[in-house]
């Protein structure tokens, strides 16, 4: 009886948390011992905390790729504010009024209109540094 229990213990070490959950439910030998329960609960939560933290620590590495400025390209920062600028702001960021983003909108803005579209703005973005583009902002 001691023996099933070991060998029951070794297979749940390497299941996934949900695995373990259902060979407890499906075997009444294990669900009736104790000593197995409390063994399997311990085992799903150092599991699941396991499991959270390692997608933590790879979510922080991918944000820090990203965040890190010489990651980020012309073309990857244009086709992010074609996809994702609302329609609304296209012109209010094509046509700034604050001086010192003017003066660097103006150096490489090259249609002058009043009703830009997307593909204007991304074409002005795909000119323009990304430092200069990130100091803009949004």
């Amino acid at each position: 009886m001691n023996l099933n229990i070991d060998i029951y213990s070794n297979i749940s070490e390497f299941l996934n948390p949900s695995d373990i959950k259902n060979l407890l439910k499906t075997s009444k030998f294990l669900n009736k011992n104790v000593e197995f329960k409390k063994y399997t609960k311990e085992l799903i939560f150092n599991k699941s905390a396991n499991i959270i933290i390692h997608f933590w620590r790879k979510y922080i590495v991918v944000c820090k790729a990203y965040l890190n400025i010489s990651f980020l390209t012309k073309k990857y920062v244009s086709f992010y504010f074609f996809k994702y600028l609302d329609k609304e702001h296209i012109n209010n960021w094509y046509n700034i009024n604050i001086e010192w983003k003017k003066k660097i909108i103006d150096k490489y803005k090259i249609k002058k209109t009043d009703t830009p579209t997307r593909l204007d703005l991304y074409k002005l973005i795909k000119k323009i540094p990304v430092e200069d583009v990130l100091s803009i902002g949004w």
